[in-house]
């Protein structure tokens, strides 16, 4: 599949209700007008806010004199550096009107309408160069009719019609040379039908039946020149049947039987000339031994221990140049003990302490991964029951006391990893201001409970993501 991985870093307080609008694929929109201003001139006094213990300025707007609480015309905020993050307008107390957000750099991020504290309207975002990148359209901050996302150089990269906040109808996405990347069908926000990809040469790359947004049915992999890669059936989301792969040269390279959505023979192995290369001592009567997955060239992706069918005992997972990416114990599937990282280079990186979701982590080099994860994922990493329980999750964590005093509010943008098991790791903070709140952000996202890590070609990999956790006073 074809993603576009996309973030922003505008002040936190005054996006809390733009969490929707956080997207894998490039976008601007251009606003449309919603005029709006008061019958007559209040009288109004400017506040000016500072960063805690420093000089720099954080946010300048106006109160009205009567109350010295009531909001009215342009709040703006700034960067630590002292450059401008956001121009918002407000009436009354409440967001009306034009809202821009910008890059630390000046240029103009994000542009849209409030209407009534809602995102109203054509919301706009833009790329680092100005260009266009996306544009949406929210009725009462619902997302409707079609959302379009550009490339740099003004060809379009997608097109995802919506209907009541949710994705609906045909999705597409496109490659830059204008060939169709991906093709989705879905229906108030599930996928539903079969999903097709494409490369840029016009080759079918999979096919993948969906039902209730779950994969279900034959799905097939082809490599760039038409050749079979991989076939398996999906039922309901979950492997039933035997899983092969195929070189190049179409000679089979990996066989895996699975039964009951189980593992139930030992997985083999082969190179392109047809020889055995199967590493595995699994029995499938007992569910005990080790589990090795081999690369096409003959490489290990991860070799694991089972036992009584469950993943227990030692684990090591390797980069594509064959070179350990981490080693040390699962428990039931548990990442439990001392776990070393490796460099894609072999060089020792850090050292993980696990126990009851609990870790103490030194951060991973983001560009490292990103270097190494040259492919964008068939499916993303997952939160462990889905975004409700994530939101959930979210919402649960504590308010620091200290921040309270404050009155601080805002979203702190964390930039994490995934891991190949599934164990996050805050890596950056994006956008955030009060120590409070991002020291509380960083414990709750380190002391999270596992995800379902991001899968390249029925692989897990590691991935990043971008996670908003959100202080507001008016919440438990």
């Amino acid at each position: 599949m074809h993603h576009y991985f996309f973030y922003y870093s505008a002040h936190s307080y005054y996006l809390s209700i733009l969490g929707i609008l956080l997207l894998t694929i490039p976008c601007t929109f251009s606003a449309a007008q919603i005029p709006y201003q008061p019958k007559k001139k209040l009288k109004t006094k400017r506040i000016k806010q500072y960063y805690p213990n420093s000089k720099t300025l954080q946010q300048v707007y106006q109160v009205r004199k009567s109350d010295g609480i009531t909001k009215e015309n342009t709040l703006i905020t700034y960067n630590w550096d002292g450059t401008k993050n956001a121009a918002i307008n407000y009436v009354a107390g409440v967001r009306q009107g034009l809202a821009q957000f910008y890059y630390p750099d000046g240029q103009l991020q994000i542009e849209g309408q409030y209407n009534k504290n809602v995102i109203d309207g054509t919301w706009s975002w833009y790329h680092p160069d100005g260009q266009l990148a996306c544009t949406r359209y929210f009725s009462k901050g619902h997302l409707e009719n079609i959302a379009t996302g550009y490339y740099p150089n003004g060809n379009t990269a997608s097109v995802f019609p919506a209907s009541n906040g949710f994705w609906h109808g045909t999705l597409r996405t496109y490659h830059p040379n204008k060939q169709l990347a991906t093709e989705y069908i879905y229906d108030r926000g599930e996928k539903i039908d079969t999903a097709y990809a494409y490369y840029p040469t016009g080759q079918l790359r999979y096919q993948i039946p969906h039902a209730l947004d779950e994969k279900h049915g034959l799905c097939e992999w082809y490599y760039n020149g038409g050749q079979l890669q991989e076939r398996v059936l999906y039922r309901n989301g979950q492997i039933d049947s035997v899983h092969v792969l195929y070189h190049n040269n179409q000679q089979l390279y990996q066989r895996a039987s699975y039964k009951n959505h189980l593992l139930n023979d030992v997985v083999k192995a082969f190179n392109s000339q047809g020889d055995s290369i199967s590493k595995s001592t699994y029995d499938p009567n007992t569910g005990t031994g080790v589990m090795v997955w081999l690369a096409a060239n003959g490489k290990p992706i991860y070799e694991v221990s089972y036992l009584k069918f469950e993943l227990t005992g030692s684990a090591t997972f390797y980069y594509k140049n064959g070179k350990i990416e981490s080693t040390g114990t699962l428990e039931k599937g548990q990442r439990v003990g001392t776990w070393n990282y490796y460099k894609p280079n072999g060089g020792l990186e850090q050292i993980y302490q696990h126990g009851d979701f609990s870790t103490t982590k030194t951060s991973i080099n983001i560009e490292e991964i990103k270097r190494h994860n040259t492919f964008t994922p068939d499916q993303a990493a997952q939160f462990m029951g889905g975004k409700k329980v994530l939101n959930s999750y979210l919402k649960s964590i504590r308010y620091p006391i200290a921040a309270r005093y404050e009155y601080a509010e805002e979203t702190i943008y964390l930039l994490c990893v995934i891991n190949t098991l599934g164990i996050i790791a805050v890596q950056e903070v994006e956008q955030g201001n009060n120590p409070h709140l991002i020291k509380a952000a960083i414990n709750a996202i380190n002391n999270m409970p596992r995800w379902t890590p991001a899968m390249h070609q029925q692989q897990p990999i590691q991935s990043y993501k971008v996670i908003p956790v959100t202080f507001a006073l008016n919440n438990p």
